[in-house]
């Protein structure tokens, strides 16, 4: 089962790091329990995708920024990025705007051909597969800490 924080929302801050610069982005993505896979897509020019190009490893969070502190709760996420191969993109793209676009008719505005993420078109899509999830949680005193979960 998906956990709460994950389906719920739709955004994750996605963190990059490349010769001690380092950087993060905001992104819309898609879960597969499945595969126990994130996935998004992103201009492969900007700052977060050069990056992944290079150091493929980063870290997400992913929380509700409206949430009481007494019902704050947070996804920590360590993972590794990898540009999704043509020939799993039709599967990938399907699963991708099936779940951002319940609606058929917003989904048809938003999705794209195949050709929008390939060869020289500007975007790309990306699987984020974790390798640890933390979750914080508070003590008795009310001291934040962190364990680990299991998404």
């Amino acid at each position: 089962m998906t956990h709460p924080i994950i389906k719920d929302n739709r955004y994750f801050s996605l963190a990059t790091c490349v010769d001690n610069e380092v950087w993060i982005a905001p992104i819309c993505y898609v879960y597969d329990e499945a595969y126990n896979a994130f996935y998004f897509y992103s201009n492969k020019n900007a700052k977060h995708s050069k990056h992944i190009s290079i150091n493929p490893q980063v870290a997400i969070t992913i929380f509700d920024s409206t949430a009481s502190s007494d019902d704050a709760s947070g996804l920590q996420i360590k993972a590794t990025v990898s540009e999704v191969k043509v020939y799993e993109l039709p599967a990938i793209m399907d699963v991708y705007f099936e779940k951002s676009f319940p609606d058929e008719i917003e989904r048809k505005k938003w999705e794209r051909p195949i050709e929008a993420f390939t060869n020289l078109a500007p975007h790309r899509f990306y699987k984020l597969t974790p390798s640890h999830a933390y979750i914080n949680d508070v003590d008795e005193n009310m001291i934040d800490y962190r364990k680990e979960v299991t998404l």
